[in-house]
């Protein structure tokens, strides 16, 4: 919470990176409970928008997911989580 309120655009560019990179190793995907949409930047960015929402309104899914199964292992071998 305290580094969404003090680095917001951080914390959101981190997201559609982690986004991205599940998106491009083929885990995330359209289904029957996701619609993944990606679009161009606003404004001409050189980044790509990732933008996951519910199939159906009526209904919010929670994922349960392995982050090392979607992500890929961690980046940082010298600083394990």
């Amino acid at each position: 919470g305290d580094a969404f309120l003090a680095q917001q655009k951080e914390v959101f560019a981190a997201v559609q990176r982690l986004r991205a990179r599940a998106q491009e190793s083929g885990n995330l995907k359209s289904n029957e409970q996701q619609k993944v949409i990606v679009e161009p930047a606003p404004a001409g960015g050189q980044t790509t928008i990732v933008r996951i929402e519910p199939a159906n309104p009526e209904v919010i899914y929670v994922p349960a997911y392995n982050p090392t199964v979607v992500y890929g292992g961690w980046g940082y071998p010298a600083y394990p989580p």
